[in-house]
């Protein structure tokens, strides 16, 4: 609890009220994408001793990219004013987001509404696969939080940008998905773990058990860890249904440039790769009261993956272990 009461503090001091309502289209009548554009933010600039940074910060009220659809797939990103793809090479990190829905309830039992999407700079995209959304009615409220960083020596102004995938809500055969957010800091916690003396070791972050509220089907589901990560461990009662893999520098985009005030030429992590069903043939049927737990695996040894763990004057920047899955509830188990 604790935890949670410090983001939202430190949340709330930054909060911002941003325009409402849809970025797309309003009751859809065939199935389409579109890229919704939130912000601008500008991230502080670097030093050399400390990342330019905004920490969890809220905005209230962010666009929907419909209302009366299913959103059937989406994909985070980071671009500059002038549509440019922002990331690692050009020393800018969208170190986390995550959207919520305060229409709904959240599993986990998170207050200010339901997770349904999270993502790190990894950008990983998540497509639930017909016939599977997540649905919209008419007027609910979305919140973003945000966490960007800069390691340039000038401050920079960027947009998050969400490629969203949808469908008519009155599409054939679609049914709802429900989102579970597993987390190894807890349901109601502000997610970052401090590294502290276990910098330069190997080490597991594993999360108190979580005991599903429903029966159905878990359809998909993918992790996210920080630099220094290895993979995310997915259990279920106690069996592993699925190794969620970090890939460090697997595009240019993910090799620090040669202006950033970090480490220039590093690798970062730069995918995660996800778990992924059908209605058919689920990741794997789900029992109320089955009991879920998440282990994020970290190497932060000199030649590890997290041997130049990001420094905030002496300090390891705090990690992350989260998992969003995506239950089809109520489904025939």
């Amino acid at each position: 609890m604790f935890g949670m009461l410090a983001l939202l503090a430190s949340g709330l001091s930054a909060c911002t009220q941003q325009p409402g309502g849809v970025g797309g289209v309003q009751s859809p009548t065939t199935p389409g994408k579109v890229t919704v554009r939130y912000g601008p933010y500008t991230i502080p600039a670097a030093t050399p001793t400390r990342m330019g940074m905004i920490q969890n910060s809220f905005a209230l009220n962010v666009k929907r990219p419909c209302t009366n659809c299913y959103i059937t797939s989406m994909q985070a990103g980071l671009i500059t004013p002038d549509g440019a793809n922002a990331n690692v090479d050009r020393g800018l990190w969208l170190h986390h987001m995550v959207m919520m829905d305060s229409s709904k309830a959240d599993l986990c039992g998170w207050p200010l509404g339901q997770r349904f999407f999270s993502s790190g700079n990894e950008r990983t995209p998540v497509n639930a696969g017909f016939p599977y959304g997540y649905p919209q009615g008419g007027a609910p409220s979305w919140t973003l939080i945000y966490d960007l960083m800069n390691m340039n020596a000038q401050a920079k102004q960027v947009y998050i940008t969400v490629e969203f995938g949808y469908a008519p809500m009155n599409t054939p055969g679609m049914r709802p998905i429900t989102p579970m957010w597993l987390d190894v800091a807890g349901c109601i916690s502000a997610s970052s773990v401090p590294v502290g003396t276990r910098a330069g070791t190997k080490f597991t972050l594993r999360s108190t058990p979580f005991a599903s509220p429903s029966a159905g089907k878990l359809i998909g589901i993918g992790g996210h860890i920080h630099d220094g990560g290895v993979n995310l461990v997915v259990k279920k009662n106690g069996q592993q249904i699925c190794d969620s893999r970090a890939t460090y520098g697997g595009k240019p985009e993910y090799i620090e440039g040669p202006g950033s005030l970090e480490m220039p030429g590093m690798p970062h992590l730069s995918e995660m790769s996800r778990c992924q069903g059908t209605r058919e043939a689920p990741v794997t049927p789900v029992a109320r009261g089955d009991s879920w737990v998440i282990e994020a695996n970290y190497d932060m040894t000199e030649s590890g993956p997290g041997g130049h763990m990001h420094m905030e004057g002496s300090t390891p920047h705090p990690i992350m272990g989260i998992a969003i899955g995506y239950l089809d509830v109520g489904a025939d188990a």
